[in-house]
């Protein structure tokens, strides 16, 4: 319900803004971003431009994160990938740092094509990253596709190895379920059933110890136990009805 103002001609535009000074203009993009934040601006990317422009980095990046994870719920990789190299050109804080990087290795575990261009980015995490939170997880399971492509064994297992010792946080058990699946099947794949089985002990304990609180980690063990019940426990029966449980959590989730 506001009057609202536009220049008739875009070059019109460019002149008037090469006018001010450099920090005029930091100043007007500083408060335009302010003005949009405050009356609800949808768009993160002008909001990241904005405050980029206006020599805001950190809340920069925190919208070029927030736009990353919005291009990633609709599966455009190449977009969520540009988009964490603007919030990370912009010098973030290392909290919004590790998520960005985290988004790049969650891309990957969809593009497989992009392992090899983050897996620097989920070594940086596997160090700095608090063990069980988002980024790590995001980065874990980059992690092990990267070494298992790369022919990396030793780096593998010596990962996984770690993996039934990590608590995960709160807010990330669903992701660190999936990062014990990941570890499991890699195990199968490389024929240490073995282990993969012991690996999965530690997986129910986590769903035991979360009940029905965390619907995503308890589907991703559903599925841990359909895909092995017939080689791993030579139970093909219970596949079926680990299966039959997943469409349950379909129907009460929406996903």
């Amino acid at each position: 319900e506001q009057r609202e103002f536009t220049f008739r001609h875009a070059l019109l535009r460019e002149g008037a803004y090469a006018m001010l000074t450099e920090e005029d203009k930091r100043l007007g993009h500083r408060l335009a971003g302010e003005w949009l934040e405050q009356h609800g601006e949808g768009n993160s990317m002008v909001l990241a431009g904005h405050f980029e422009r206006g020599g805001e980095g950190a809340r920069a990046a925190s919208y070029y994160l927030r736009a990353s994870e919005q291009a990633f719920q609709i599966l455009d990789l190449d977009a969520t990938m540009a988009r964490t190299d603007l919030g990370l050109a912009c010098a973030p804080p290392p909290e919004i740092r590790m998520a960005l990087l985290g988004m790049r290795c969650e891309a990957a575990m969809q593009g497989l094509h992009l392992v090899s261009m983050t897996m620097p980015d989920a070594e940086e995490l596997m160090r700095s990253a608090p063990p069980g939170s988002t980024p790590w997880a995001q980065a874990a399971i980059t992690y092990n596709y990267g070494t298992l492509i790369a022919g990396r064994i030793d780096d593998l297992l010596a990962s996984i190895a770690r993996f039934r010792d990590v608590e995960p946080a709160p807010e990330a058990v669903g992701r660190n379920a999936l990062v014990l699946l990941n570890g499991i099947w890699n195990l199968d794949t490389l024929g240490h059933v073995v282990e993969g089985t012991a690996l999965e002990e530690r997986f129910s304990a986590l769903i035991r110890s979360v009940g029905d609180q965390e619907p995503q980690a308890r589907f991703w063990w559903h599925v841990g136990f359909a895909v092995r019940a017939g080689y791993a426990h030579d139970d093909p029966r219970n596949a079926l009805v680990h299966s039959d449980a997943m469409q349950a959590i379909f129907d009460a989730t929406g996903e």
